[in-house]
């Protein structure tokens, strides 16, 4: 493997990018592409390839709460991903289109709290999202082991009711794992949200964004998945 750093100028508004071809330019080849967005640090989560790295080798994790656990951090959502395979001769020009998308899976957590529960003194609000890995590879699938992802609820100065987690990164789930996001505040649970494999039957995926909007003591939760509303009972 090799890496190339290409400034966003360059490329920026559809530019073209030339790659002259060499001997380890032909046969099967992988173009793979990441990008933060300019003006974050997010440049720390681009994979850094050396000589003779392969694909396969190439991971994102979730930083741990602590060594012993899966307890996790959610990311920040920066890195955009995007990947082409094609069979390359050594001969002639070839154009390829790399298209970029998110490299984790987007959750944003949104509670209502009408009876003033986070406003308490000594409130703690928060969420824990089950359903989802500690790692993804390099084709977007979840592995590791499975997660609890840990993120705060704020709402803004003088509001008091609107809450939310903003958006946050999980890695994608694994086979036959079920969504889930337990509102708590401080360690006690106040409830769990979760969504029906029917209503989720691929769970987290790369790319993705899953949206819950919840009213504290409500019989039921939103979802938004994909641009798509579902109501969801909860039991």
């Amino acid at each position: 493997g090799s890496d190339v750093l290409i400034p966003y100028e360059e490329i920026g508004g559809g530019e073209e990018y030339l790659l002259r071809k060499s001997e380890d330019m032909s046969g099967n080849l992988d173009l793979m592409a990441w990008a933060v967005p300019a003006g974050t640090d997010g440049s720390d989560d681009i994979p850094q390839l050396r000589p003779g790295d392969v694909m396969s080798d190439i991971y994102r994790r979730l930083e741990p709460v602590t060594r012993v656990t899966e307890d996790c951090y959610p990311t920040e959502c920066y890195l955009h991903i995007g990947r082409v395979t094609t069979g390359e001769t050594l001969e002639g020009e070839t154009w390829h289109e790399i298209g970029m998308n998110y490299s984790e899976c987007r959750v944003e957590v949104n509670i209502t709290d009408s009876n003033g529960t986070f406003s308490r003194p000594g409130s703690d609000p928060g969420v824990i999202v089950y359903g989802t890995m500690t790692m993804m590879d390099i084709d977007g699938h979840g592995v590791g082991s499975p997660a609890a992802v840990h993120a705060e609820l704020a709402s803004p100065p003088g509001d008091g009711v609107a809450f939310t987690t903003g958006r946050i990164g999980v890695m994608p789930s694994s086979g036959g794992q079920t969504v889930s996001v337990a509102v708590k505040d401080g360690e006690q649970v106040l409830e769990t949200l979760t969504v029906p494999a029917s209503a989720l039957p691929a769970g987290a995926v790369s790319g993705g964004l899953i949206i819950f909007e919840y009213t504290l003591n409500a019989p039921e939760f939103t979802i938004i998945v994909d641009g798509f509303r579902q109501n969801i009972v909860i039991i």
